[in-house]
């Protein structure tokens, strides 16, 4: 599409746009210049959005013509990282938390974090919530973490610790940076073996997936590296979730929804 135009796409496929005219440009950047008022569900003659939107992001980047295609390559280059982790992925006995409270008794429970899938997250309802899990005696050599997409920025100075008795813990890695949609991969060089392992101080326990490895002959192989992508609620740039589909808009702008954020 050329420069100075706005699309709407849905699901991948571009369901309007407006083509520059004479030379103006028509880009949502352009159009509603940078001191405007921005307004999500409000028109200025009065009508209002009737529906709900959870968790709304506004991106100031470039963003694609083909978002589907898009959030595949992301999850693709996410996946890589895992198949380039040596050793085998340990079997997750038991999962350990808290105390299992959740946000507003939603249903972003601990167990969400063994799922394998990383649009789905645990949501603590207090902010020194963590989460683990219990497992054969081995020793861990990495632990790969995926943040929550929407606030993927909690996870920033969360710790991997492990434990024998569940109640005395051992610092083995600390996640300096926050990084959205990829794996953070924890290489561990503690070679004590461990019984538990879980994410210590990271805000409301958000943590998207957990995958423990071991390169020792105890470890338990759960076969593939990989865990399953579908469904990411990354932010991908440039394209919303509103009520059932996929919307972009091919311009200098965006705006994303994805989930709930407290």
């Amino acid at each position: 599409m050329q420069t100075g135009c706005t699309a709407i796409y849905v699901d991948g496929t571009c369901v309007a746009s407006v083509e520059q005219t004479d030379g103006f440009d028509l880009s949502i950047a352009n159009c509603i210049g940078s001191t405007s008022t921005f307004y999500v569900g409000y028109a200025a003659w009065g009508e209002f959005y009737h529906g709900s939107l959870k968790n709304l992001v506004v991106y100031n980047t470039a963003i694609y013509s083909d978002p589907v295609t898009h959030a595949s390559e992301l999850a693709a280059a996410a996946d890589a990282a895992l198949e380039a982790i040596e050793g085998t992925k340990v079997t997750v006995n038991e999962v350990i938390d808290d105390d299992g409270r959740t946000y507003e008794n939603s249903s972003n429970t601990p167990e969400l974090v063994f799922d394998g899938d990383t649009s789905t997250f645990y949501d603590g309802a207090v902010e020194g919530a963590w989460v683990g899990a219990k497992i054969d005696s081995t020793v861990i050599s990495t632990v790969a973490i995926y943040a929550r997409s929407a606030n993927y920025e909690r996870i920033a100075g969360a710790v991997i610790q492990g434990s024998n008795d569940g109640e005395n813990w051992t610092d083995l890695y600390t996640i300096e940076t926050a990084v959205q949609n990829e794996w953070i991969i924890c290489d561990i060089t503690d070679t004590t073996a461990y019984t538990y392992v879980r994410v210590y101080n990271c805000a409301y326990g958000n943590v998207a997936e957990m995958n423990i490895y071991t390169t020792s002959s105890s470890g338990t192989n759960t076969g593939s590296n990989t865990g399953s992508n579908t469904g990411t609620t990354s932010p991908q740039t440039g394209f919303a979730f509103v009520g059932l589909g996929v919307v972009a808009l091919a311009s200098g702008a965006a705006i994303v929804v994805s989930k709930k954020r407290h």
